[in-house]
């Protein structure tokens, strides 16, 4: 289900304590790709790192739509990547609205429930409304309860096309 949000609508959240917001870069690759294998069931993510990995390389190559890093954040923690936010300025899929796209959103099963999703999500969103933009959408499963009930709380509606 593709879900899309007004900007104006969405204040910044801080980071719990211990993580530090920035910019994604791609430095990063392999730091985001052992998070993502975590966090997302093989059928859903990865089979192995090599294949997380290059799920990461095709993003920063652009395969998804062009990454836009300066709205894409990753929460460190303890020398750790615990949660990617990937946005591009416009998925590649038929379908999906004219606006920002939010390709991944992911964290390490061991920062869930703690709002850092929230936080990262919001980063982006505010720095998505400075930069002129005025929608976020994104993908999410209709059986992913936990994160629907995030993005329904952030503003994020059923995009009809």
């Amino acid at each position: 289900m593709i879900l899309i949000a007004e900007l104006a609508q969405v204040a910044e959240i801080g980071a719990p304590g211990k993580y530090l917001v920035r910019p994604t870069e791609t430095a990063d690759l392999e730091a985001m790709a052992a998070t993502y294998l975590a966090a997302y069931p093989p059928e859903i993510g990865a089979q192995d790192l090599a294949a997380a990995r290059l799920g990461m390389v095709e993003t920063f190559d652009g395969v998804y739509g062009d990454l836009w890093p300066a709205v894409s954040p990753i929460a460190v923690a303890d020398g750790r990547v615990a949660g990617v936010v990937h946005v591009v300025r416009r998925a590649p899929w038929p379908g999906t609205p004219d606006c920002p796209f939010a390709i991944e959103v992911f964290t390490h099963p061991d920062d869930r429930r703690i709002g850092l999703g929230r936080a990262l999500l919001t980063w982006s969103m505010a720095r998505l409304a400075h930069k002129g933009a005025t929608h976020l959408a994104l993908r999410v499963l209709t059986t992913n309860d936990p994160a629907l009930k995030l993005y329904h709380s952030l503003g994020f509606q059923p995009y009809a096309a």
